[in-house]
């Protein structure tokens, strides 16, 4: 009797830990659901209750940095993909910002895509930013900033890829032009 349920507790341990293995897949983002968000072109503006967010330019790059600086590049059939983005604040007062608005990239199958710090970093140094540490922001004040992701080269031509900006708890959904 006591071999049948150590028999019966292994089988469930083993289901268990297969079971846990596809729930929490390793090396894959966690899966957002996106059927209640609005989906906003790269053309227009994203509008919170604080902040209008808007992509000034989106482009895939093989190549980052350069012309005196740290030139780097993806890894083996991967591209970057940078996004030059802005907010501001679209109050009639100051507002303190205790969390900056953030992004994450993810395909029409959920699958997200967090930005590359390293990348970032090159990046913003292209683009002559430096982090915004600033936490008030005065009205129409706009904040600059850069986010690069690292994907396989055909996933960004392929089916609808989105941008996800979070602020405030809440999520806006903006489709990538292929």
């Amino acid at each position: 009797m006591q071999k049948r349920t150590m028999w019966i507790l292994s089988t469930i341990s083993i289901v268990a830990l297969i079971a846990l293995f596809f729930i929490f897949k390793p090396g894959v983002e966690q899966q957002t659901d996106l059927a209640e968000a609005r989906i906003y072109t790269m053309d227009s503006t994203i509008k919170t209750d604080k902040l209008d967010i808007i992509v000034v330019k989106a482009d895939r790059r093989n190549s980052l940095g350069g012309n005196g600086s740290i030139q780097i590049t993806p890894p083996a059939g991967k591209v970057y993909y940078t996004v030059n983005w802005s907010y501001a604040n679209n109050t009639k007062a100051p507002i303190t910002m205790s969390v900056q608005p953030s992004v994450t990239m993810i395909d029409n199958f959920g699958a997200v895509v967090t930005p590359s710090v390293e990348a970032k970093d090159v990046f913003m140094h292209e683009l002559l930013l430096e982090k915004n540490n600033q936490l008030d922001l005065k009205p129409q004040m706009p904040v600059y900033n850069g986010d690069v992701f690292i994907v396989n080269k055909e996933l960004p031509t392929n089916g609808e890829w989105y941008l996800i900006f979070k602020f405030e708890a809440k999520e806006y959904k903006m489709l990538l032009k292929q």
